[in-house]
């Protein structure tokens, strides 16, 4: 399972932790402003899903480019330092999405469960141990320390080396990103389960096996009451 905006609800946090990050250097910030910044981080994501740009480079790229179209100098490394407030305020957030704790609980008494992620591993390891749902959950697969990231295929293959079962049909993948969730399981030959929670299309035809559109459906599709 995915865990932003699949398990956690990853897009309240960023724009608590950014306003928070702005705040603490008496920058002004307003929903234009994050709007700005979400587009420019988004952006950068999508090049790191297609290996066009490094994590540690993104964290203050995005910080960078947002200066910029502010018209703000980047003096004393402002951009740098509003990137380890971002991760701090970012890392402190504990919103589970609604229902996310009572499903995974459901599922993991008929399904082993893995958490699978491209975030920060600092971040994401403090959002798993807040979460309440290390019960659930036999490990987290963080990006940074594996070496690869979704959407490539050698990602969840080196997944399945540390669970220790190599067969792709044993497993199901579940996310709401299609460029780095559904895609990558595409890559690596597993069925994937998309979280569809904003009614976007799945323009480039990506195979899913399933659809839900808000997490609170996925027991009643696995057949668990």
């Amino acid at each position: 399972m995915d865990f932003d905006n699949t398990l956690f609800d990853f897009d309240r946090a960023e724009e608590t932790a950014f306003h928070a990050a702005f705040s603490a250097y008496g920058l002004v910030s307003d929903e234009k402003i994050y709007q700005i910044y979400h587009e420019i981080n988004d952006g950068m994501w999508k090049k790191l899903e297609r290996g066009e740009v490094e994590r540690e480079h993104l964290k203050i790229l995005r910080f960078e480019m947002l200066l910029e179209v502010l018209s703000v100098s980047d003096t004393d490394g402002l951009s740098r330092k509003l990137s380890d407030a971002y991760l701090f305020q970012l890392s402190e957030q504990n919103f589970l999405l609604p229902g996310a704790k009572e499903v995974c609980e459901a599922l993991c008494r008929q399904y082993r469960l893995f958490i699978i992620t491209n975030g920060s591993y600092s971040v994401q390891m403090k959002h798993y141990h807040n979460s309440g749902l290390e019960s659930c959950f036999e490990d987290i697969f963080v990006s940074e320390k594996l070496g690869a990231a979704k959407p490539s295929a050698v990602y969840f293959l080196r997944v399945t080396e540390r669970i220790g079962d190599p067969d792709v049909s044993r497993y199901l993948v579940i996310g709401d990103s299609l460029s780095s969730d559904i895609a990558g399981a595409a890559a690596a030959g597993m069925d994937a389960v998309w979280l569809n929670r904003n009614g976007k299309n799945n323009e480039q035809g990506l195979p899913v096996v399933h659809t839900v559109h808000d997490i609170r459906g996925l027991p009643a599709y696995l057949g668990i009451q």
